[in-house]
């Protein structure tokens, strides 16, 4: 899985009169629309307790987004600080129940996502406010507004404190269970929640491929209070797999193995983020899935039977730096622009062991926007045949593969293309192109852009 930063457009600064309770009059006016829509009362009904209760680009305050978590709100912000005033207004407006359907909330959790959320411009009018009175690295932290030594002014926990396990904790999304982890300086949360609508669709789709395969009937549990159920299939069938992408923490794994999927392999770079899958599967009372620690160049490219790419090394030619990997956040993610896959020499002695190849019922190709590896550059704004190639070469004849792009510069229609084009030339039939995307007004926590349009898109393409 990939980052997010949130799709950014030019605002004026507010003035330095301006009110402190911005933040909180944005969160109170965004969950009141939420509720009127019915999101509130479906999440209860799909015992989802993690969605976006202020989504700052759409909703008045760019740059700044706010996410329920359990009982956690979850403050970021990329593009400039936020006053110390605002948190302590939010903060207040949770204590006095001023934020319609969202129900108890015990913490307040402030995350810058950049240095630019740390610093104020030098043209900002705020820049000129004492300190102490405004945003600074002391304000950064949890507020813990249930505990007694919370004083209504500085955050309970603060710094290096904040790299500490225990504020991890359990929450719900679709009667599935996930640990949030307290997130890295700068760093994404541990599920990113736009891609709700997909995992509900991923535990659909895999839920009819096991019935479907089913030789005779089996026990299929229901649906348990609107959520995602554990399916039981006590007899024989052909086994349905799945290999998951860019995993991140593996929450499409975590749902394909809870619908059922026999096989589920997660791939991803780190084994940091293999690991909390694994948890994340145990919290499910599910076998850990199955796990490749590999960059996603010579783990796809092997399982599709492809030539095995070099290590890059630099040739000493033109090209800018490379940006800073990880997933800076949906829409564009931080880092800047780095060379291409070509143009860099190969040193065979620094390649992986070979891979095997293999095939899936589904395939779940959910890239970051711009990173560079070792193997070559991930982008998907200017090369995701790259990945597209060797992913659906990776579907089974009848599989589907889901793709994800996130990048607000690239329109929906041409990336269907794209995709379906290099299906195309793999030799693979595209046979259906399905997008995916929120059910309706009751499942919409992330609203469209003034355009219409969103920045993630997804799609499963059928393949022959």
């Amino acid at each position: 899985m990939r980052g997010r930063t949130p799709s950014m457009r030019a605002f004026a600064p507010i003035s330095a009169t301006a009110s402190a309770s911005r933040l909180a009059d944005a969160v109170v006016d965004a969950s009141r629309r939420r509720e009127a829509a019915g999101l509130h009362r479906r999440c209860r009904d799909e015992r989802t307790e993690a969605y976006r209760v202020m989504h700052g680009v759409a909703e008045s305050i760019p740059g700044v987004t706010v996410d329920k978590y359990g009982s956690t709100l979850f403050v970021q912000s990329w593009r400039s600080p936020v006053e110390r005033g605002e948190l302590l207004e939010l903060c207040d407006a949770v204590r006095a129940n001023a934020i319609d359907g969202i129900g108890a909330i015990d913490r307040v959790w402030f995350h810058p996502r950049s240095t630019n959320a740390l610093r104020w411009n030098d043209d900002d009018p705020r820049s000129s406010i004492p300190a102490e009175a405004m945003q600074s690295p002391a304000w950064v932290g949890v507020y813990d507004l249930a505990a007694e030594t919370y004083d209504g002014l500085r955050p309970s926990r603060a710094g290096k404190s904040l790299d500490d396990d225990a504020l991890g904790f359990v929450f719900e999304e679709l009667g599935v269970k996930y640990r949030f982890v307290p997130p890295r300086r700068f760093g994404d949360p541990s599920l990113f929640l736009d891609f709700r609508a997909t995992r509900r669709w991923i535990h659909r789709r895999i839920r009819s491929m096991t019935e479907s395969h089913a030789d005779v009937d089996g026990d299929v549990g229901g649906d348990v209070d609107g959520g995602v159920a554990m399916v039981r299939m006590d007899t024989k069938r052909r086994e349905v797999s799945v290999l998951n992408a860019f995993a991140y923490t593996c929450g499409a794994g975590v749902v394909a193995k809870r619908a059922g999927a026999d096989v589920v392999l997660n791939t991803d770079h780190s084994q940091t983020y293999l690991s909390t899958g694994d948890q994340n599967a145990q919290l499910n009372g599910l076998e850990p899935c199955e796990s490749l620690c590999l960059d996603f160049y010579p783990a796809m490219r092997g399982m599709a039977g492809l030539s095995a790419p070099g290590r890059r090394v630099r040739s000493g030619g033109r090209g800018g730096r490379g940006g800073r990997g990880g997933r800076g956040g949906r829409g564009g993610r931080g880092g800047g622009r780095g060379r291409g896959r070509g143009s860099e020499k190969v040193d065979d002695a620094a390649l992986p062991p070979s891979i095997e190849p293999a095939t899936f019922d589904m395939v779940v190709l959910d890239p970051p926007t711009l990173t560079k590896t070792k193997f070559g550059a991930v982008d998907i704004e200017n090369d995701y045949q790259s990945l597209a190639k060797p992913s659906a070469l990776c579907v089974k004849p009848g599989g589907v593969l889901v793709a994800t792009n996130h990048s607000a510069k690239v329109e929906l229609d041409d990336w269907l293309e794209v995709v379906s084009r290099c299906a195309a030339k793999a030799g693979r039939e595209v046979l259906s192109v399905e997008t995916i995307a929120p059910d309706g007004s009751d499942d919409d926590d992330f609203p469209a852009l003034d355009d219409g349009r969103r920045p993630l898109k997804v799609a499963a393409f059928t393949l022959g």
